[in-house]
């Protein structure tokens, strides 16, 4: 997940979310089945490199299988 979603843990303040645990047997994916694929050779790194895009969108079926972890507070000695 990118940073500006879910900051990692030493950046977030107490009470930001810090990961998301969700089972995706539980969401529901629609896609239209077309994949473009894209392979090719970059000169520079000599690497073979492919690009697949895929146009879907989904939902999550059940939010009772989804956990939210929230940065608690630091514990005194």
């Amino acid at each position: 997940v990118e940073e500006d979603v879910i900051k990692g843990y030493d950046d977030a303040a107490t009470g930001e979310v810090i990961a998301v645990f969700v089972n995706l047997k539980d969401y529901g994916l629609n896609s239209n089945l077309e994949m473009q694929v894209n392979k090719w050779v970059d000169r520079d790194t000599n690497t073979v490199k492919n690009q697949v895009v895929m146009i879907c969108d989904g939902k999550l079926i059940d939010p009772n299988g989804v956990l939210i972890i929230k940065k608690g507070a630091a514990a005194s000695a």
